[in-house]
């Protein structure tokens, strides 16, 4: 038998008939004219033509119909199929790859039912000896349910045999091996930086920002700590793309894009000021120039000049022009620049100030516009509504982003009336911090050398994308643990640089993060909402957003009027319950504590509920939050309450300061234990701080008075007060 014979057979092959097109393959092994080694190649092949088939149907989840869901069941049984054969001949590198395709489709197939990581764990780092299942209940099993459930608990592994390391480097890193993977922000495997370990410390998580005590997720299970530290996480790997290779040295080619270096500015024959820059990693020495055009709506590129800097890189400039001077465009790349702040900012609805460049003046008066520069620096037009001059500083949004054929028109517009967010003020020496990069930055990008293409690419990227899919479907009875598993998934997706699959993890992760902010007590960030959550998850996150506006009853009424289905119901009643309670106090009485829990319990993150005895922060709140940190000393270790200031007070508690410093602020409360209550011993915390200086003035003194340039006061006049801030 051929491999096209036997793939007409499964072609031809319904649901009802795979029995038959099994025993079509047995008979072949039987009659000897075919290998162990060449039957279950065969049929390895016939389950890689369908992989992209079935992750398109799987995406679906229970959307899709019966007939989607039963092709999907049949390439399930191929790959069954083929791992019963390939442990047999001891293919360990081949069984690998089939038993973790396995997983995926079965994690699309039965989410709910069973917790895949653990087995998929050990599929993915040691050598298989058998599936847990045979050939015979492949026959009569109906799905693929019994499978599952029997790999689970009978699947074998030789663990004295170790498959080679999957690993993977792309915004970020990802390593599997010997049973744990790491997943790292950045190219970077630290592993004494670790932010939250899932599935008993075998899936790790960690940073390359070591200082930043801010993301000490791994010790807390608070949904605004790990929500803090995916958002580092994800900007850390925004910036390690810089330092990937991209370039090697090359010929100027009209159309190529390039990166260019600013050098100084200049004036043409009417005035107008242009920038000369000089093409890195290419054969070309001389001087070329920036072409002047309008580069979004509303703002030309003589009017960037004053915001860039001489030996500022811009990265992916557009050779427009050959001809001596050779002309660059930066306009795609700028377009591309703002349109990503821009976006984000309208996701966020975020307000900041803004620049008047000018005032455009249209064919009649309604057709006005001010040019504006934002505190980000993309370009963006307002309507006029108000006296404006060039250089006013104005406080706005960004209403929309309309891209319009080869246009980008950025909208801007003032603020609700009743806003109170502090907005982003403009520093005209960084606005364009984030568009340009330093030269070693684009060198680096440049000179890194192209490594021979590596056989096993495309095997570790499918490895890493079935791994990313059963872990964010891998069931769970832990929310908490159900939302680190979707964080993970979108890191590792990140890494492989599959930015849709990226984007639809997060914004599930989104949607369970807002429900564990409701089950803690924490107001939902409404104006975070992801443009890619569902409608209903829209629903709900608008509706969690009443748990902290109870005097709304046309609002909570309004819900119930547009609930859909039973949850949604549910969860209306409740809100109204709620904001009765609260306006009628007399007539309706009910907890907004019990109406929270009953809430969670429809949203299924009742079991991370917690009541207002467990919220952090605050002197003295029972646990740390991003912006509050508690340290039992400024002296004494933690390890062994022996005096150590190098490691506690320069490190641990300085850690925390610089950590504050470099973000938004926050409190470090120095004496107090992990519930943030006073620590009262006379050996320990604050006393035992003042005790030890007491002692050991002299010595400290001479030390800190040679540094500061200006004597210490005694301990004992010290203040004495116990939490001290940075903000």
């Amino acid at each position: 038998m051929t491999y096209k014979e036997l793939e007409h057979t499964y072609s031809q092959t319904s649901p009802e008939q795979f029995t038959s097109f099994m025993h079509t393959v047995k008979k072949a092994r039987n009659a000897g004219g075919l290998t162990l080694f060449g039957i279950s190649n065969m049929l390895c092949r016939i389950a890689d033509s369908e992989i992209e088939e079935c992750r398109r149907i799987g995406s679906k989840g229970n959307a899709m119909d019966a007939d989607e869901r039963q092709r999907l069941v049949m390439s399930s049984k191929v790959l069954a199929c083929s791992l019963v054969l390939l442990c047999e001949s001891r293919s360990r590198k081949e069984a690998r790859i089939r038993s973790l395709l396995f997983l995926e489709y079965s994690s699309y197939l039965y989410s709910r039912k069973y917790d895949l990581t653990e087995v998929m764990m050990n599929c993915g780092c040691y050598a298989m000896t058998t599936p847990g299942f045979t050939w015979s209940m492949i026959e009569t099993s109906i799905g693929t349910d019994m499978l599952v459930f029997k790999m689970l608990g009978h699947a074998r592994f030789d663990k004295s045999q170790k498959l080679e390391e999957v690993s993977m480097d792309g915004a970020g890193s990802l390593s599997l091996k010997n049973g744990i993977l790491h997943i790292s922000s950045a190219q970077s495997r630290d592993s004494d930086v670790i932010a939250f370990s899932n599935h008993n410390r075998t899936i790790e998580v960690c940073t390359r920002n070591i200082r930043d005590e801010r993301l000490k997720a791994s010790n807390m299970d608070d949904i605004s700590a790990v929500d803090h530290f995916a958002s580092i996480f994800m900007q850390v790997q925004e910036e390690s793309k810089k330092t990937r290779p991209k370039k090697q040295e090359k010929e100027l080619v009209r159309y190529g894009k390039y990166s260019i270096v600013l050098g100084k500015e200049q004036k043409d024959d009417s005035g107008l000021a242009y920038l000369e820059c000089t093409p890195l990693g290419t054969l070309y020495d001389g001087t070329c120039e920036i072409k002047e055009e309008e580069l979004v709506k509303g703002i030309f590129t003589h009017e960037l000049i004053e915001y860039l800097y001489e030996q500022d890189v811009i990265e992916n400039a557009e050779l427009v022009d050959e001809e001596e001077p050779p002309l660059f465009s930066i306009r795609e790349a700028y377009k591309a620049y703002c349109r990503k702040q821009a976006d984000a900012d309208v996701i966020d609805k975020r307000v900041y100030e803004a620049r008047v460049i000018d005032i455009f003046k249209g064919s009649t008066p309604d057709k006005d516009r001010v040019r504006l520069i934002s505190d980000k620096g993309y370009a963006g037009l307002m309507r006029v509504n108000g006296e404006y001059r060039k250089g006013d500083i104005e406080t706005v949004c960004t209403a929309f982003v309309h891209p319009l054929g080869d246009e980008l028109f950025i909208n801007m517009d003032k603020p609700a009336f009743d806003c109170n967010e502090k907005p982003g003020g403009f520093d005209g020496e960084s606005i364009l911090e984030d568009f340009t990069v330093t030269r070693n930055d684009a060198l680096a990008n440049l000179d890194g050398k192209t490594e021979a293409p590596d056989m096993s690419s495309s095997a570790n990227e499918s490895i890493v994308k079935s791994v990313a899919t059963i872990i964010s479907l891998s069931s769970t009875d832990d929310s908490m643990e159900r939302f680190r598993n979707l964080l993970s998934a979108a890191f590792i997706l990140n890494v492989a640089g599959d930015s849709h699959g990226r984007d639809t993890v997060l914004a599930r992760a989104e949607f369970l993060g807002q429900c564990l902010r409701a089950a803690e007590g924490i107001p939902v960030k409404d104006k975070r909402t992801s443009l890619r959550l569902d409608e209903r998850e829209k629903w709900i996150v608008s509706a969690l957003g009443f748990l902290e506006k109870p005097d709304d009853c046309t609002g909570a009424a309004s819900l119930l009027q547009n609930a859909s289905d039973e949850d949604e119901k549910e969860i209306a009643k409740l809100l109204m319950l709620h904001s009765l309670s609260h306006t009628c106090p007399d007539d309706v009485k009910c907890k907004p504590e019990d109406i929270r829990r009953r809430i969670c319990m429809v949203l299924g993150v009742d079991d991370h509920f917690r009541g207002t005895e467990y919220k952090g922060g605050g002197k003295y709140g029972k646990g740390e939050l991003e912006n509050v940190e508690f340290k039992a000393s400024y002296v004494m270790s933690n390890k062994d309450g022996k005096p150590d200031l190098y490691y506690q007070g320069r490190g641990q508690v300085f850690e925390a300061v610089c950590g504050f410093m470099n973000k938004n602020g926050g409190t470090v409360y120095v004496g107090v234990n992990n519930y943030g209550d006073p620590l009262t011993a006379e050996g320990y915390g604050i006393k035992g701080d003042l005790a030890w200086f007491s002692k050991n003035f002299d010595t400290v003194k001479m030390t800190r008075s040679s540094q500061l340039r200006h004597p210490l006061p005694h301990s004992s006049t010290a203040n004495r007060t116990v939490p001290s801030s940075v903000h």
